[in-house]
C-alpha cells in the first residue's frame, strides 16, 4: 500500500534540514526552495527572523523574496517582529541595488510605515521605471494611495493616467484619488468624466473621491446626477452619497 503523501510538501523533511539550506551555500533555486519550506513550517516570528536575515543576502531574488513575505505578512496583520526592527530592515532595502528588492521594500513601508524617509522617493524612481509596465505602474499608484505626501508631485500625472487605456491603471489612479481626499481636488475634472468611464470600479472610486471633495462644479454635480442612476448599485450608491453630502 502506498504511504499517503505529507499535506505540507515540505513535511518530509525536517525544519532543521530546510534552515541549513536556507543560509548554506547552495544554488540560488535550491535556498529559494529552502524559504518557501522554512515559512511553512516555521513559527512564525522564528520565519520573520529567517526573513529579515535575507535582507542582507548576497542573492538579490532572495532579498526580493524576504521583502515579498515581509510585505505580505504586515499587509495581512502578521506582524512577527519589532516594528521598529522591521521598519529599519525594510528601509535599508530601499537603497538596495536591485528594482525587484526596492519595489518589494516599498509595499511593505506603504502598509507598515508610510512617512519612512526616503520612501516617496524610491516611488518616484520606480513609477519612472515602469513605464510601459502597466501591471507594476498600476500596483505603484495603488500603493501610492497610502502615501499623500506625494499628491503634489504626483497628481498631474494620475490625472493624464486617469484616461488611460488601460482600465487596471485607471482603477488604481481612482483608488488612490479617493484615499487622497482633498489632496485629489485639482483633479475634479477628470474625476468627473471618469463617472462616465466603462469599468465599473473606476466609476465607483471616482465617485467615493468626489464625496471628499469640498466643494464640486456645477457639471460635476451633473454628472453625479447621472451616475446615481448607474445600473451598478455600487456606482449608484456612491454617486447617491456624493451627491448628499454636497447638499448638507
Amino acid at each position: 500500500m502506498a504511504r499517503p503523501l505529507p499535506l505540507n510538501p515540505y513535511a518530509a523533511e525536517p525544519l532543521a534540514v530546510w534552515e541549513a539550506r536556507l543560509h548554506g551555500d547552495g544554488r540560488g533555486e535550491e535556498r529559494f526552495r529552502a524559504f518557501e519550506a522554512v515559512t511553512h513550517l516555521a513559527p512564525r516570528a522564528e520565519a520573520a527572523r529567517h526573513a529579515l536575515r535575507l535582507l542582507n543576502d548576497a542573492d538579490a531574488e532572495l532579498r526580493a523574496a524576504a521583502c515579498r513575505w515581509l510585505a505580505g505578512s504586515i499587509r495581512r496583520g502578521e506582524l512577527a517582529l519589532p516594528f521598529q526592527e522591521l521598519s529599519e530592515g525594510l528601509s535599508r532595502c530601499l537603497a538596495d541595488a536591485d528594482p525587484d528588492v526596492q519595489f518589494e521594500a516599498v509595499r511593505g513601508l506603504a502598509w507598515l510605515a508610510p512617512e519612512s524617509p526616503g520612501l516617496a522617493e524610491v516611488v518616484l524612481r520606480l513609477l519612472d521605471q515602469a513605464e510601459g509596465r502597466t501591471t507594476t505602474l498600476a500596483l505603484l499608484v495603488e500603493l501610492s494611495g497610502g502615501l499623500p505626501q506625494l499628491a503634489d508631485r504626483l497628481l498631474e500625472r494620475l490625472r493624464q493616467w486617469l484616461a488611460d487605456d488601460d482600465a487596471e491603471l485607471r482603477e488604481a489612479v481612482a483608488m488612490t484619488l479617493a484615499r487622497w481626499g482633498v489632496h485629489a481636488a485639482s483633479a475634479e475634472t477628470e474625476l468627473a468624466a471618469a463617472l462616465d468611464d466603462e469599468d465599473p470600479l473606476v466609476r465607483e472610486h471616482a465617485a467615493v473621491a468626489l464625496q471628499q471633495l469640498p466643494r464640486l462644479a456645477p457639471a460635476t454635480q451633473a454628472a453625479l446626477e447621472s451616475a446615481a442612476k448607474d445600473d451598478d448599485p455600487g456606482v449608484a450608491q456612491a454617486a447617491q452619497t456624493a451627491l448628499q453630502r454636497h447638499r448638507s
